[in-house]
């Protein structure tokens, strides 16, 4: 039983080393890695890579010396490299110790001096063409070309030539269907025309390729439509039944007998379906088939029912029916005529008929056809129309010999008679009549239908009575229109024709509001027929013998009277012109005058206004004023307060023709005075003269402009005009011309605009190079900083060139410097623009600390023992008592200064630099202060640093949250003891299967081997699962918990590492093994143990 127990104590120890060597081994190694990477501040991270504290030089500058090297130098260059640049070397030292080339510069300046400026040659103008363009619609936008223009030049595009503001840079184009003209004209940067205008067109025709073709054909069932060919690839096809809507890209066809006219016209999809050619229609013609005949029928009264004449060939159906909306059900067979599509008494029947092929589709849509059977031979009935004279009237009836002939008033069978229906007053009556033959049988409807209705219609006598004219000059009496008969001769006896225009009266509207002595006022005649013969009316006619109704009406016409104007002295009367400036004052031109010709009760209310009919200014192709003949302007009411615009105007005094108002408001329809013009003097009205003059600015190299203003003098009124300002193009540093251009012709053509040039100047930018400052603990070898900053740089602009250093080796402080010998500065275009910055330097330090003799790394977060106490002191703690005794000095931190790991001691540093001091035993601790200068600097992290400085991020733990980086106590516990418990479950396993055998051994009397078996090994599977949860926990630790930093109790994972515990813990409860009471007969009381 001991030996049992001591295999189990070392099987138990050994499982337990090799569990804490798998979990801690990763993280030692990580530990020896951090601990032979070098110190913070031992390597210098170089951020410019062109300018590298090894001294290696630019591209640029090392291809100027070997040029100079070689006795050559670039005569073609527009901006001269520095003559100075860094000779090749690997460290600063020998970068000191390469010569430069005896005489190099010297040479360099002397040919640039002796370089002869080269005079522009003159630009060439003759060469300039412009040339239209004339095609077929592609869907493109096509413009005029324009070859030949001199470098610097501008080529500028308008509509019309009338003005030069028209013209802008923007080429004009044309991609739709028609022509469109362009004017053309070259300008210098000053905006001056030095060639043009000149006129091309651009033309863009239809598609002329395309072809269409309609269809006839007989029917054969299918569905046919348009042929279309020559459509390019790209365009579309569209189909309608009508040229102004509805097309689609679904083609019109026809499949039954018929036609169907059909539209097509091709678009472009691309330009939102532009009609490029068409529409244009043509028909789809199906035909009838040979051998199909239809028609309508005729024929006169023979007793026997008629239809419509068909004949269809075989395989083809007709069907009747009496309406065209009928279904198919509606239509009946052929041989089934029934009295629904049949005539067979006298009159008219319509038929429509359809034709269905073989397969049952429709073939011939239904179409009316009309059945007709005539009254027999010899059978007449004709109703009277005639105008009153006292006596009966009736129908016109003949009939052969055995027909009998029936008449009513009423519909009904039984209303007719043979007596004859007839009238003698005015008016009309509707008889029906019917008729049989010898035989009996109706050969008209028996009932009163439309198809036997006649008429007896007696008019009264009409007399025509002709009135005159209501024309008439307004002032004058109204005239009397004088109702006059003519046609007497139609009197009865007893009348005259005095007595019938006695019976004629007339009124009209003298008096109503808003038509007051208006132009023209309807006349409303009565007539009193009492004064007429019995049943007589009369017609009123016109002057002009139109009769007159209520859509031609008779009026009173007032006529205006016509004035005349006199005019009197004045100087705008005497003969000549007047010049003016647009501002000047407008002479008045409201001189005497004398008006004739006015009723003197309208004297008062007759005003007269003045119309100056203008021919304005427009400017010829070469840029002078002319006249607009072809164009006038009528301006009224002129006078001092006006403001004419520029133009040639011929005055005319316009007396305005008074009249009132009608309901609408409009007087011009009831004047009462002809107007009159009376022509005066010309006025000629010239530009007046503004000057422009744009504002001087300026900016910084690398800023966005700013806004350009200006001024104008010399306007006139009140007006203000809008101006565009721009400068000469470039962004280098210097001074720019500053020009203007008023926004548009159009709204100040009154003025002639003379332009000054403004200033626009670009300074230099400030340029400050910092050099970086590092701390370096001493260990015996030199300490370098050649890296810098660039504080200023303009957007996208880039510095090389800089040399840059600051090396020490002893304890101290030195400064760096630079060597900006070769420096240059391009922009994103890669130009040279070192010339657009003033340069400045902040050199940084470089500072050499003592080393010290085993230090202990003070607490990152030390907890403070004396809060007044501003510099806490941290113990020295020895975590082995038994080892040797080191002296550790306890280390005074500054809380504000960065965390830092200090460097290990150096072997073979001088005595007179490590501190060597030990402490007494029993003898108080020691206590050294670091100051700050002794702290290794963060070497880079220059404040304001460009985006050229490099951080080289320490590697982080994978599921690293970020934040306060720790590591957890207690989740490095969790994970040791998930391990100890699947020892524990391992170890039970092989014990338990031992202690088994020997029961089975010595029970086999009691209890089934095999059973016994079975239960070990169901419960040593359950125990190997422990190894599950071991390996999650372990991963987990091995990516959450980085051992090189500070110790914290728990984090966000611990709750995670304790949950994979319980579950260990839970596998563990299942391997246990439940107790069983002793049977009766058990030997012994032996009691089951646990496994």
């Amino acid at each position: 039983m001991k030996k049992t127990n001591a295999s189990k104590r070392r099987f138990l120890g050994i499982m337990l080393a090799a569990i804490m060597v798998f979990s801690f081994a990763p993280q030692a190694v990580l530990a020896m890695e951090a601990a032979l990477e070098p110190a913070e501040g031992d390597v210098t991270e170089v951020i410019n890579t062109e300018d590298t504290i090894t001294g290696a030089m630019p591209d640029e500058a090392a291809e100027e010396t070997a040029a100079l090297e070689a006795g050559t130098t670039a005569t073609d260059t527009a901006v001269a490299t520095p003559d100075v640049a860094a000779p090749e070397a690997t460290t600063p030292d020998a970068a000191a110790e390469t010569p430069v080339p005896a005489g190099a510069a010297e040479q360099q300046a002397a040919l640039f001096a002796a370089a002869e400026p080269i005079a522009p040659a003159e630009p060439d103008f003759s060469q300039i063409a412009v040339s239209g363009y004339n095609g077929a619609y592609d869907g493109v936008e096509h413009g005029v070309t324009v070859t030949g223009v001199p470098d610097g030049y501008t080529v500028q595009y308008a509509l019309s030539s009338a003005s030069p503001s028209y013209f802008n840079t923007t080429p004009l184009t044309q991609k739709a269907v028609g022509t469109r003209k362009v004017y053309v004209r070259v300008v210098d940067v000053g905006a001056n025309v030095v060639w043009g205008p000149e006129a091309a067109e651009i033309t863009v025709t239809r598609l002329a390729d395309v072809t269409v073709s309609g269809f006839s054909g007989p029917y054969d069932g299918l569905e046919h439509g348009l042929t279309v060919a020559g459509v390019p690839e790209g365009f579309a096809v569209q189909y309608s039944k009508n040229s102004y809507s509805g097309f689609t890209a679904n083609p019109v066809t026809r499949t039954q007998i018929g036609s169907t006219p059909a539209f097509a016209r091709v678009v472009d999809p691309a330009n939102n379906n532009y009609v490029i050619w068409g529409p244009q229609a043509y028909d789809i013609t199906v035909n009838m088939p040979d051998g199909f005949v239809i028609h309508d029928y005729t024929c006169g009264y023979d007793g026997a029912a008629h239809s419509v004449s068909v004949s269809v060939p075989d395989g083809f159906t007709a069907q009747y029916a009496t309406s065209s909306a009928a279904s198919a059900k509606q239509y009946g067979d052929p041989a089934e005529y029934h009295s629904g599509l049949t005539q067979t008494l006298a009159g008219t029947k319509t038929v429509y008929v359809r034709v269905l092929d073989k397969d049952g589709n429709i073939a011939m849509p239904a179409a009316a056809y009309k059945v007709t059977v005539t009254l027999p031979e010899g059978f007449a009935v004709q109703g009277y129309t005639g105008t009153y004279d006292g006596q009966e009237h009736g129908l016109a009836v003949t009939a052969p010999e055995g027909y009998t002939v029936e008449y009513s008033t009423e519909t009904t069978a039984a209303s007719f008679t043979d007596t004859p229906v007839t009238r003698a007053e005015p008016g009309t009556t509707a008889v029906y009549v019917r008729a049989k033959d010898p035989a009996g049988k109706f050969i008209t409807d028996s009932t009163g239908t439309a198809a036997n209705r006649y008429a007896i219609t007696i008019n009264k006598i009409v007399f025509n009575v002709q009135v005159a004219d209501g024309t008439y000059l307004y002032g004058e009496p109204e005239p009397d229109l004088a109702p006059a008969l003519t046609n007497p001769e139609i009197l009865p006896e007893g009348y005259s024709a005095a007595d019938i225009e006695a019976a004629v009266g007339y009124s009209y509207e003298p008096d109503n509001p808003g038509k007051a002595n208006s132009k023209m006022r309807p006349v409303t005649f009565t007539v009193d027929e009492s004064k007429l013969p019995p049943h007589s009316t009369v017609q009123i006619y016109n002057h002009t013998g139109a009769a007159v109704t209520a859509a031609n009406k008779h009026y009173m016409t007032a006529q205006p009277r016509a004035m005349g104007i006199t005019a009197g002295s004045g100087e705008y009367f005497e003969d000549g012109s007047y010049t003016l400036t647009y501002g000047d004052p407008i002479p008045d031109v409201a001189g005497n005058i004398a008006v004739t010709g006015i009723l003197e009760e309208d004297m008062d209310d007759v005003p007269f206004k003045t119309i100056a009919t203008a021919h304005p200014y427009v400017w010829s192709d070469t840029g002078a004023l002319q006249f607009d003949t072809q164009s006038a302007i009528d301006i009224n009411a002129l006078n001092p307060e006006n403001r004419l615009a520029i133009g040639a105007y011929s005055y005319q005094i316009h007396l305005n023709s008074h009249g009132d108002a009608d309901a609408n408001g409009n007087v011009g329809s009831h004047l009462k005075y002809a107007g009159v013009m009376f022509s005066l003097n010309n006025l000629y009205i010239y530009p007046k003269a503004v000057t422009v003059t744009p504002d001087d600015a300026t900016k910084v190299y690398g800023e966005p402009d700013p806004a350009l203003t200006g001024s104008d003098s010399g306007l006139a009124y009140e007006d203000s005009i809008g101006y565009t300002y721009y400068r000469e193009t470039g962004e280098l540093a210097g001074t720019y011309a500053v020009y203007a251009d008023k926004l548009a012709y159009n709204a100040h053509k009154n003025y002639d605009f003379s332009y000054a040039a403004g200033t626009f100047e670009i300074t230099k930018r400030d340029l400050t190079l910092n050099g970086n400052s590092d701390t370096f603990v001493y260990n015996g070898t030199d300490h370098a900083v050649g890296s810098y900053t660039a504080d200023g740089l303009a957007e996208g602009d880039t510095v090389s060139g800089v040399l840059y250093e600051a090396r020490r080796a002893e304890v101290g402080t030195s400064d760096g410097a630079f060597d900006l010998a070769g420096i240059v500065i391009t922009n994103a275009d890669g130009a040279d623009v070192t010339a657009c910055y003033n340069l400045f330097e902040n050199p940084g330090q470089i500072e050499v600390t003592p080393a010290l003799a085993n230090p202990t790394p003070a607490d990152p977060n030390p907890a403070d023992p004396n809060p007044a106490d501003p510099s806490p002191v941290v113990p020295a703690v020895q975590a082995d008592p038994a080892a040797p005794v080191v002296p550790v000095v306890p280390v005074t931190v500054d809380p504000a200064a960065p965390a830092v790991v200090p460097a290990a001691p150096i072997a073979d540093a001088p005595a007179d630099l490590v501190d060597t001091a030990t402490v007494p035993e029993e003898a108080p601790a020691q206590t050294m202060t670091i100051e700050d200068a002794a702290v290794p600097a963060d070497s880079g992290n220059v404040e304001g640093a460009t985006p050229e400085e490099l951080t080289i991020e320490e590697n982080a733990v994978p599921l690293d949250s970020g934040g306060d980086a720790h590591w957890a106590l207690l989740n490095l516990l969790l994970t040791i003891g998930t391990g100890i418990l699947m020892v524990v479950a391992l170890a039970g396993y092989f014990t338990g299967k031992k202690r088994k055998d020997e029961e089975d051994e010595a029970h086999t009397h009691r209890l089934d081997r095999a059973k016994s078996e079975r239960q070990v090994k169901r419960r040593g599977v359950i125990r190997l699962l422990t190894v599950i949860p071991m390996l999650i926990a372990v991963i987990v630790f091995l990516l959450t918990e980085d051992m090189r930093l500070p110790m914290q109790m728990t984090d966000e994972w611990t709750i995670w590492m304790a949950a994979i515990v319980v579950v260990q813990v839970l596998i563990l409860a299942l391997t246990k093994k439940k107790h069983e009471k002793p049977e009766d007969g058990e030997m012994n009381g032996v009691q089951p143990q646990n496994s």
